[in-house]
């Protein structure tokens, strides 16, 4: 099949030596996500504009942070922190008292008061660049299935990768969920729990190894795999 701009990020990480490849696609998405945040996205006033009114999660407020130059991080603050200001000093022209004699306990202003408190906590929760992760994940995980279907060398290469972290396995049964027949579907998850059960397996021996090495009666005993178990432990049930 003729390599596309949208097959060609799948095979490379399908054909790199790691823990997960969709881990490493998503790392290297959110890598390209941040340097554009900071450079490419300050000229075009629609992502301005977007990232005014959503802002970052602190994580990625933090990578975002990590960048010598910090007058991109401070333009996007400035204007950011100005649109708050202006939805605050909107909301309070909402924020009044009941004068009614019938809500002693001012009731309305009650709500009012809870509801801007959510709208605050989901507004510092959201985020521009989980969400564009979101979108274009959807769009690797329906790209991936679509050559599971179509190229008769992909499955082999799929089943080839060590194992998948959990959230990651979690987008590839929606995904089979969605894209394939229901024959496929069940070799597809059968397969796919299987793997998962000895990736799980293996970790987990190498967790245990870890946490004997530091009993005296093991001491003198080779690491094994075990030096790096308790990080890639983590990886693997909460993705990187």
């Amino acid at each position: 099949m003729k390599e596309t701009i949208y097959t060609i990020p799948i095979h490379d990480v399908f054909s790199a030596e790691c823990a997960c490849p969709i881990c490493l696609f998503e790392e290297g998405q959110e890598i390209h996500l941040i340097e554009y945040t900071l450079g490419g996205s300050m000229m075009e006033p629609d992502e301005r504009q977007r990232s005014n009114e959503v802002g970052f999660c602190h994580a990625h407020f933090q990578k975002l942070l990590q960048n010598p130059t910090k007058l991109s991080l401070a333009l996007i603050l400035e204007s950011h922190m100005d649109k708050l200001e202006h939805q605050f000093q909107s909301e309070l022209q909402h924020i009044k008292p009941t004068k009614s004699l019938f809500q002693k306990k001012n009731g309305t202003l009650r709500q009012k008061v809870a509801a801007l408190g959510s709208q605050i906590q989901r507004k510092s929760r959201n985020c521009l660049i989980c969400q564009k992760l979101t979108d274009t994940l959807d769009k690797f995980i329906d790209n991936l299935f679509y050559l599971y279907r179509t190229e008769a060398n992909f499955p082999e290469q799929f089943w080839a990768a060590k194992g998948f972290c959990l959230p990651h396995t979690a987008l590839l049964l929606q995904g089979a969920a969605r894209h394939l027949d229901e024959t496929m579907l069940y070799s597809f998850t059968k397969q796919l729990l299987e793997k998962e059960k000895v990736y799980l397996a293996q970790t987990k021996e190498d967790v245990s190894w870890f946490t004997k090495k530091f009993d005296y009666r093991y001491a003198d005993a080779d690491w094994k795999n075990a030096k790096d178990a308790v990080p890639r432990a983590i990886d693997l049930l909460s993705g990187k």
